[in-house]
């Protein structure tokens, strides 16, 4: 278990799982560390900014970099591309893979004891993003093994909650209710999903920042993160539009079933539950919390 309170270094923290895990490790009394590409939209984060140490990865040297690292105990790294906009492979991997492996190796260098990575419970084969998250899931194995470091690969099932983005699906399904758009084409929506609320999910990573070592030996362990319930996709959106009183006609069916759909995800909580963690929202509940802080955000944009 790790003594006090140290210092957790964070990538993606700008976007949603990264902004939420911030707040959450301030909220803790934990010192942040936050990597960030100069790019980067910090309006999820303005307000706690100035309460973070940041590296700017786009110009640091590899001497800033190892410097950064210095005195950190735990790497948390939320970067993901999902490739839902018509990304290129190359840009999945360069986030996915590439970006994780010099973080990585940045940990091992500066002897940071442990690693936590944002992988997902989907298999592999389903599409880019799974196959290049799953291949730095490989590499996060290996050199775990090889340099006695703490890597756990967070199985992620699907999160959802207050200011997520809108290419996510709970959101998209938000939105276009609260939108009230003419007709909203669906799959016939019999897929099984594990739905968790964000508030959630950041308590499952400070409980494994907390008790990682519980977890075994030194070197790689992956733990699955969701509700350990499921529901259908089709019974979800009806969920959604019932709340927000949506007259959105939902054309279920209108769209094909992908081949490599995985038709059944839910996680085995059995390695949380071990360290004392277990989902605490009620599915409808944290859709009733997601809809109301949502509404108000695209209904204060239409105006």
């Amino acid at each position: 278990m790790i003594e006090g309170r140290p210092t957790v270094i964070l990538t993606g923290v700008n976007g949603f799982l990264g902004s939420w895990l911030a707040r959450g490790l301030l909220d803790a009394g934990y010192q942040v560390k936050g990597i960030r590409r100069q790019a980067s939209n910090m309006d999820r984060v303005s307000d706690i900014a100035g309460q973070i140490t940041w590296l700017d990865i786009d110009t640091a040297s590899a001497a800033d970099l190892a410097t950064f690292f210095e005195g950190g105990s735990v790497v948390i790294n939320t970067v993901g591309n999902y490739c839902r906009q018509g990304e290129r492979v190359s840009a999945a991997v360069e986030a996915n893979l590439l970006f994780g492996l010099k973080i990585l190796e940045a940990a091992i260098s500066a002897k940071v004891g442990c690693f936590i990575n944002t992988a997902t419970s989907l298999p592999k084969a389903t599409n880019t993003y799974t196959r290049s998250k799953a291949q730095f899931s490989e590499w996060g194995r290996t050199l775990a093994e090889a340099n006695s470091i703490m890597f756990i690969d967070v199985l992620l099932e699907h999160m959802y909650g207050p200011g997520d983005d809108v290419i996510k699906f709970v959101e998209y399904i938000i939105k276009a209710c609260v939108d009230n758009l003419p007709r909203l084409e669906l799959t016939a929506g019999t897929q099984q999903r594990d739905f968790i609320y964000i508030e959630d999910v950041v308590s499952a990573y400070l409980t494994l920042v907390r008790m990682s070592d519980k977890l075994g030996p030194v070197g790689y362990h992956d733990v699955a993160v969701g509700s350990g319930e499921t529901i259908s996709v089709r019974s979800l959106v009806e969920s959604v539009h019932a709340i927000v009183g949506s007259s959105t006609v939902l054309d279920f069916g209108a769209r094909p079933t992908s081949p490599t759909e995985v038709m059944h995800s839910c996680a085995d909580l059995t390695k949380m539950r071990a360290l004392g963690w277990s989902p605490r929202m009620p599915l409808r509940e944290g859709l009733e919390h997601t809809v109301a802080r949502q509404r108000v955000r695209y209904e204060s944009r239409s105006n």
